[in-house]
């Protein structure tokens, strides 16, 4: 079960570059260019509108994936998700909140990166930990803890180990005082592992080499978050003026 159809989920989630043909001036160097311009077409761009179509398919159907922007009743708009995955309460909610989907409709966000090394995984936690900062700064005192968006890194390679790049995850939360709550939950490196953060204790994670059941295995651990319920929203804390009627 799941193997079928997950065995190859991850084909075309990129667009191919095309390789750059140039005149060489001997048949020998012909022969170089047209190798380095064979392994040059291999290398795959990211294609978010494809990601998007292809994890809309696998996310709870309540829910609608794209790139958008987040905001908070304090106003806070923070940058950084590639995508969001948001409970669209009506058609035109988008329009209504001006281009904005509010925090209490969000259930997650998706980071993509081509290659993780040390300075891609930085600033996918940058831009983590900008997003899971919503709703901290509402001013509500009735809300003690906020409802952290889980967040989710999708990379398609890495020269890292799974360990190696655990351990450095560990070391930058450490390092910039990181609260907890604003780690990043899950990151796959396509067809290589996942990395899930473990809540049991701080600072922890646990890295599986999942190999080719990676896609399946996501897929299970992301339905455990996106399947949470967050819960009714109270579009009153978003008007930004208080206006008097007349009352008869």
């Amino acid at each position: 079960m799941f193997d079928k159809y997950f065995k190859d989920f991850s084909k075309g989630m990129g667009a191919k570059a095309k390789a750059k043909t140039t005149k060489s001036k001997t048949a020998k160097t012909s022969k170089k260019a047209a190798g380095a311009n064979a392994k040059s077409a291999k290398i795959t761009a990211i294609d978010i509108k494809k990601i998007k179509e292809k994890l809309q398919k696998i996310i709870p159907g309540n829910l609608v994936i794209d790139s958008v922007k987040p905001i908070d009743s304090s106003g806070y708009t923070p940058e950084g998700a590639d995508l969001i995955a948001y409970k669209e309460y009506c058609q035109d909610i988008i329009k209504i909140m001006d281009g904005y989907v509010p925090y209490e409709l969000i259930y997650g966000t998706f980071y993509i990166t081509q290659q993780l090394n040390n300075t891609t995984l930085t600033d996918v936690a940058k831009r983590t930990e900008s997003v899971k900062k919503l709703n901290h700064f509402t001013g509500d005192e009735t809300i003690e803890n906020p409802t952290v968006i889980p967040s989710f890194c999708i990379a398609y390679s890495s020269g890292l180990s799974l360990s190696e790049i655990k351990e450095s995850m560990v070391e930058y939360y450490i390092e910039n005082h990181i609260e907890h709550q604003h780690e990043l939950d899950i990151l796959v490196v396509v067809d290589k592992g996942i990395i899930v953060k473990n809540w049991r204790e701080r600072r922890s994670y646990i890295a599986l080499e999942t190999g080719a059941d990676t896609n399946k295995s996501f897929f299970i651990l992301m339905s455990d978050y996106l399947d949470l319920d967050r819960g009714a929203i109270d579009f009153r804390r978003y008007l930004t003026k208080d206006t008097i009627y007349t009352e008869y």
